[in-house]
């Protein structure tokens, strides 16, 4: 209650010293009458802080008697937000500054309270009670409760209690467990369970049944929540048809004990004020305020702008700084080699103990029962009916295991840590360590695609491409998935848009040294994409048309085109050689990278490649709808195995890439843009711009089809064509809409930032597949909770 006054009359002292600075006697030391009338009244903006003390009282009164329960109405951000705001709009309207100043302050202003009145009244509509009661439930009422089966009635069983009373509260120890409150008023409208849980556990889930005067004895689900707080309310809003006879609380998804405290039963959800939500819409209304005013939907993307530059470098520190979101701070290092146990390592620690050892070959132990399998061996069935130990996910060749992952992680990530710590770095760090530049390359790259291949590159688009990009690209669900499967994945994805980053730039340079260094580090990213994983060297050719641009121009002569050529293939040819030598000596093929011989789930000699599933791969890949799910955000990966695959095929989860909005608009505007010819670029004509943009699309399709055929349907084979699918959706996008065309020039930022959010709320899940638990819900429990009171408002 305090900070309703004293943040009101602390800005408006700032506003009084400002007020003093600006004001000067026309002579020093002698105060005239004519500066006398222009002098301004020093003490004025403590008048608007007079009125916001009594705004803020007011609405205190208000939430008093209107608002249910007791939560904090005016929290501080809020108060500060609209002080300085309406206090700046007095301010310009008192100086007589600009008119566009002064406009923009009174806008910001309205817009600020405004925002208040709207989380006050529409998001918090549900809490206005004028009679507002509540009531806590003690444990007392607290039992466990049984569903009756049809075995039961006929024969008494008793069951296995997993709900056991104590002092205060009651211990919930297993899944499934129900608890049955009783003695619940029935003016009840909502009910919040005070929990609490080991706060280096994982979340877990709470389903609230009632039994009302429509099922009397059968409960039904009123709401299901996940619940991320370790130590607090979590409140559900129920409707009970006449009388509320009980509720039952079933719990699941337990990894320790829950203690449950106390119900509290209330006749409305309790008011609660959404600092992210306010702070966001006004952050949001703000910027479109600011833009119409300035009319910055009708600039281009200049690029010796310097404050569109300072921009530009704002929003890729955002996209870089996001992916440390992902960052365990307790992640623990891996101690190497004292207590390393090579048989329970991943692939990467175990490569580089073998180097460590002067062998490429994994140092772990081979039953001597495979040799006489031949090539029955990489059948799973067969391995399991005769009982043998195996190594999971290695590659089995003349009595050795070998990683069929890609060797350059080990070489450019594991080697210089092990340099500087002496010991060995985790998945998580790993992932991390490559998703920041990975991030960073691909927002560079993404601005030289744009210089290159769009003529008039709005420069709003620009921007809300950035984030888009890096939310779609595939490299926060390998940072939220850290698995040995995902490393290879963000490691390629980072020599990728590192190509393309200096090949892109490299094409922009006219000097032939800068030129020169540039593509000579292309040349050196792609062999790490294919030192990573070589599925995705495809992506690598949407260099192509860009390289040949440069050796077609006429205007460079012929030793020029040679010096530049040699500076990109040296590095390539020299990686080549030196990863088909490391096949050879393991697999007897330079050709080879082992994928063949491991032991999975499946002989991957089975899989080959088949025109015939092109349409079954697009629909997997590309068209498959996410699954609906019972708690927030009611979304996921969706399951969806056909029936008419031909032979086996490894289907996981998966979600289509037209699902996202951004994606499919890019598609539907395809036709448009090759029908009218505007695929033109600043630096590059129709053709090698076409070129580019058909390279995006067909080599996405060529990667998935290849993917399908010879590996299946995984969420993490979807991230080998993302990256190219969206800059080349970009570089459509860019050169099809424009400011003037009103409806798809806003609906292209609609797309973005659904397709953001979409993405970001896919990271909220606990795990894929059952096997990983995810970083993202782990190091932050509570967003979870945070960001569906954000959005779930209405219950």
């Amino acid at each position: 209650m305090l900070w309703v006054f004293l943040i009101p009359f602390f800005i408006a002292e700032i506003f009084v010293a400002v007020n003093c600075f600006l004001w000067k006697p026309i002579k020093k030391g002698e105060i005239t009458a004519e500066a006398q009338k222009k002098q301004p009244p020093i003490m004025f903006p403590l008048i608007p802080a007079g009125v916001q003390i009594a705004f803020f009282l007011l609405m205190t009164l208000v939430q008093k008697f209107i608002m249910a329960g007791s939560g904090e109405l005016l929290p501080r951000s809020a108060i500060t937000a609209i002080c300085i705001l309406t206090d700046a709009a007095v301010f310009c309207e008192y100086w007589k500054t600009n008119d566009r100043s002064r406009r923009m302050t009174k806008q910001l202003a309205i817009l600020c309270v405004g925002l208040f009145f709207v989380e006050f009244a529409v998001f918090n509509a549900k809490s206005i009670d004028f009679h507002y009661q509540e009531m806590q439930v003690p444990v007392q009422s607290m039992s466990e409760y049984f569903s009756k089966t049809a075995t039961e009635v006929e024969e008494v069983i008793e069951p296995e209690h997993h709900m056991f009373p104590e002092d205060d509260h009651v211990r919930v120890e297993a899944n499934e467990t129900k608890v049955r409150i009783d003695d619940v008023p029935p003016w009840t409208r909502a009910i919040s369970f005070h929990m609490e849980q080991d706060a280096d556990q994982r979340p877990f889930q709470v389903r609230v049944s009632i039994a009302d005067d429509n099922f009397i004895d059968a409960p039904q689900i009123s709401g299901t929540k996940l619940i991320s707080t370790y130590e607090g309310d979590v409140a559900f809003s129920i409707a009970p048809y006449g009388t509320l006879n009980y509720v039952v609380a079933e719990f699941g998804m337990l990894t320790s004990p829950v203690r449950v405290f106390y119900l509290t039963a209330m006749s409305s959800v309790p008011y609660a004020f959404s600092v992210l939500r306010y702070l966001v819409l006004l952050v949001i209304c703000g910027l479109i305020l600011i833009i119409k005013e300035f009319g910055v939907q009708y600039m281009e993307y200049n690029s010796r702008s310097i404050w569109q530059n300072i921009c530009i470098g704002l929003v890729t520190i955002a996209c870089v700084g996001s992916v440390f979101a992902f960052r365990n701070p307790n992640e623990e290092n891996i101690s190497y080699p004292v207590d390393f146990d090579v048989e329970e390592a991943n692939p990467y620690e175990q490569t580089f103990d073998a180097f460590q050892k002067g062998q490429v070959w994994l140092d772990i132990w081979v039953d001597e029962k495979l040799e006489t399998m031949d090539d029955a061996v990489y059948d799973r069935l067969s391995r399991d009916a005769v009982t043998i130990d195996y190594a999971w996910d290695r590659a089995y060749y003349n009595g050795k295991y070998y990683s069929y992952f890609g060797v350059v992680p080990v070489l450019v990530m594991y080697y210089p840590f092990y340099w500087i710590h002496q010991e060995l770095p985790s998945l998580p760090t790993v992932c991390l360590t490559f998703g920041a530049p990975a991030v960073l390359f691909l927002c560079l790259a993404i601005v030289a695609m744009v210089r290159l291949y769009v003529k008039k590159p709005n420069f709003l688009i620009l921007l809300a491409s950035l984030p888009t990009a890096t939310a779609l690209c595939g490299v926060y669900y390998c940072l939220n998935y850290p698995s040995m499967y995902n490393a290879p994945v963000i490691a390629s994805l980072c020599f990728l848009f590192m190509a393309w980053c200096f090949g892109f730039w490299g094409c922009l340079m006219k000097k032939p040294t800068p030129k020169f260094i540039f593509l000579f580090l292309a040349g050196v990213a792609c062999v790490g994409c294919v030192g990573s994983r070589p599925t995705v060297i495809p992506c690598a050719l949407m260099l192509a048309p860009a390289f040949v641009q440069i050796l077609l121009n006429k205007e460079y002569k012929l030793n020029y085109k040679i010096s530049q050529a040699i500076g990109f293939l040296v590095p390539v040819m020299i990686g080549a050689v030196g990863l088909m030598y490391y096949n050879y000596i393991r697999f007897d093929s330079p050709f080879n990278f082992g994928a063949n011989y491991q032991l999975t789930v499946s002989n991957i000699n089975a899989n080959r490649v088949r025109l015939g599933v092109i349409p079954t791969a697009i629909f997997h890949y590309l068209l498959q709808l996410p699954v609906s799910k019972n708690v927030f955000p009611f979304y996921t990966y969706g399951f969806s195995a056909l029936d008419n695959y031909q032979m086996y095929s490894y289907i996981e989860k998966n979600i289509g890439a037209l699902v996202y909005p951004f994606l499919l608009l890019a598609v539907l505007l395809l036709p448009k843009a090759f029908k009218s010819h505007v695929l033109e670029g600043q630096n590059a004509g129709k053709i090698e711009t076409s070129a580019f943009v058909i390279c995006g699309y067909a080599f996405s399709v060529l990667i998935l089809w290849a993917d399908f055929c010879l590996g299946g349907v995984s969420v993490r084979y979807a991230q080998d064509f993302m990256g190219m699918l969206t800059v080349a959706s970009i570089i459509v996008i860019m050169n099809v809409v424009t400011p003037e065309r009103k409806y798809i020039y806003k609906g292209t930022f609609f797309c973005a930032m659904v397709t953001f959010v979409m993405i970001w709320l896919l990271q909220l899940h606990i795990s894929l597949e059952g096997r990983v638990v995810t970083t993202l819900i782990t190091i932050h429990p509570t967003w979870q909770e945070i960001l569906e009171n954000v959005f779930i408002f209405w219950e």
